[in-house]
């Protein structure tokens, strides 16, 4: 049985100092290497594992949870708890010094971080790590590098609090494990939900900038020259291409350093949001309806100054607006009911259906469609509609010079068009240039649907050491 209790840390007080902003100068120093204070907030919760074997009972009901959930919605299939068990061992002491295996144990924190809203307003977000470390205090324990994973992209209350748990396996290959709450999530659960925006990638930054402070606190250190894998898939991949963009285009100097990305995996969704918006509202019917509605949604949270003098039912139409079904049967209108995320996919799908919501006219403002039912492109409000879509998009405007960035995609994808991910990787590679840039690589995926394909990737990052190695000599030029 799991020793460790849920124990309240508090260290507000001791960390008054620097409760003045991101700005703040201050700094400490690990070897040549400068990581800024300022972000982190408090640790508000945490729990010690005195060993793997306390580790792996706290993960096996979480994964099960998790993964279960997921594939029982897709084939009625169960995952038994033992599978965690047995990844992790055979997989615990890949990558760990020998020097300190025997005397390993592991701690989890939740910690409050500071970062910036859409709106560039200051905005106290959460996040969570898991680390690996010694338990002989008389030398201190070294981390190899940072593994920033941007989480998928779940619905479902029952799977909610557990958002991000998968990731923690990359603990055994001795690195320090960061998993963002972005808006919308963790201590910010009542604000509305902000995905799929440019303004992600900086908080998914930020949060790693506030645990560092934390491996500081809590004192362990990573080694000289360590780097970070930026990860993520399906909605995470979005958040991690815009953390890329974000910091070799804008982040100060100081976070580049600090964070040293190594590469970026973006599995099962990067695309040009600005094109799929225009594919989806030409197709007419969809099932995908659930997944187009919550960008949508955060694309007017996310790019508040584009639809000013918008109220957001003003985007969709009376018969979406209005749905009897959802006001009689959860007491809340159908858009409402979708962005609490507290019924699963399918689930959400089924009230559309019952509702009789299944087309874009059905959804839409009825002033974005002309009578034959084509889309009209000189309609005020879906022009501001693909403004925020070409704001937020992590794709365009960049090409990566300081690390690699792999694109992953599945030709058989059911959400995101196996066609339209290429397409935009192409603009990415291309942009400034007139050959493709070979740090972006393109990796053809299975032929899986999006969910399927996205829980096979996220296994796949979590149970590789360096989940840049079997992309490193790809061409782009052979897709």
């Amino acid at each position: 049985m799991r020793t460790g209790n849920k124990l309240s840390i508090a260290l507000t007080a001791v960390l008054l100092s620097i409760m003045t902003g991101c700005e703040k100068s201050d700094s400490y120093m690990e070897g040549d290497d400068i990581v800024p204070s300022g972000y982190l907030v408090d640790i508000y919760e945490s729990e010690y594992f005195a060993n793997s074997e306390e580790l792996v009972d706290y993960m096996d009901s979480l994964m099960a949870l998790v993964l279960g959930n997921e594939l029982a919605n897709i084939f009625g299939l169960k995952i038994e708890t033992e599978l965690a068990r047995v990844e992790f061992r055979n997989y615990l002491d890949v990558g760990i010094n020998p020097d300190y295996s025997s005397k390993l144990a592991f701690e989890l924190h939740r910690f409050r971080y500071r970062t910036v809203n859409p709106s560039g307003n200051p905005i106290i977000l959460s996040g969570t790590l898991v680390m690996p470390n010694n338990t002989d205090d008389s030398r201190k324990y070294e981390m190899d590098h940072v593994s920033l994973f941007n989480e998928a992209m779940f619905v479902g209350k029952d799977i909610m609090p557990f958002r991000g748990v998968a990731g923690y396996f990359r603990v055994m290959y001795n690195s320090l494990v960061v998993v963002p709450d972005l808006q919308g999530y963790g201590i910010t659960a009542t604000l509305p939900k902000v995905d799929f925006a440019y303004i992600n990638g900086c908080q998914s930054i930020d949060c790693e900038m506030a645990a560092l402070e934390v491996v500081r606190l809590r004192g362990a250190s990573l080694k000289k020259g360590y780097g970070t894998y930026l990860m993520g898939v399906s909605k995470g991949a979005y958040t991690t291409l815009s953390a890329h963009k974000y910091l070799e285009t804008e982040a100060p100097a100081e976070k580049l350093k600090a964070v040293n990305p190594i590469g970026s995996v973006c599995s099962g969704a990067p695309s040009d949001l600005s094109a799929m918006l225009d594919y989806y509202l030409n197709i007419g019917e969809t099932n995908n309806i659930v997944a187009l509605l919550i960008v949508v949604n955060s694309l007017y949270y996310a790019s508040p100054d584009f639809f000013a003098g918008y109220k957001l039912e003003d985007l969709f139409s009376d018969k979406y607006n209005k749905s009897e079904y959802a006001l009689k049967t959860y007491g809340c209108t159908l858009n409402e009911l979708i962005c609490s995320m507290e019924l699963s996919y399918d689930e959400l799908l089924d009230v559309c259906r019952k509702s009789g919501i299944m087309s874009m006219a059905d959804i839409f403002n009825s002033a974005m469609f002309n009578g034959d039912g084509s889309v009209n492109t000189s309609d005020k409000l879906y022009q501001t509609i693909k403004k925020a879509a070409e704001c937020n998009n992590p794709m365009t405007g960049w090409t990566p010079s300081y690390c690699k960035c792999i694109i992953k995609h599945s030709i058989g994808d059911d959400v995101i068009p196996y066609q339209m991910a290429f397409d935009s990787y192409r603009k990415m590679s291309l942009y400034g240039r007139t050959v493709p840039n070979e740090k972006v690589i393109f990796k053809e995926g299975y032929l899986m649907g999006h969910i399927l394909n996205s829980i096979k990737d996220e296994l796949l990052l979590f149970m590789t050491k360096d989940p840049l190695s079997d992309c490193r000599d790809e061409n782009p030029e052979s897709f």
